[in-house]
């Protein structure tokens, strides 16, 4: 059975309605790790992190987010559970090959594949 063993949100509240992130793709990922059960409803949905932060601190709803993105605003307002059974999701880092860049940028991107083993 799929359940929440806790939320990142003010308070951990199980009964909180969700935040999620607006792209269409997290949205199927979300629908297909709730199955049949019923999804609780939606709150807000968010591009920025920061901003859905903002809205769990303000107590608006629970966020559902990767683990490590909302770490930044994590101040003590907010914490971090994992769901059970666990959803995995891959990302992507694209950039143009031949487009100049600034420094840090650069570096950046260096780092990205020094830690990706590239």
């Amino acid at each position: 059975s799929h359940r929440f063993q806790g939320q990142p949100s003010a308070g951990g509240n199980p009964g909180a309605p969700l935040i999620t992130a607006s792209r269409p793709a997290m949205r199927k990922q979300m629908e297909a790790w709730f199955g049949g059960e019923p999804i609780p409803p939606v709150a807000a949905r968010h591009d920025l992190i920061a901003n859905a932060a903002l809205m769990a601190r303000e107590g608006m709803g629970t966020v559902l987010t990767i683990e490590g993105a909302a770490e930044p605003y994590a101040d003590g307002a907010l914490c971090f559970r994992r769901l059970s059974p666990e959803l995995t999701g891959s990302s992507f880092l694209v950039w143009k090959p031949h487009q100049p860049m600034g420094e840090a940028c650069a570096c950046f991107l260096q780092f990205v594949k020094n830690a990706a083993g590239g």
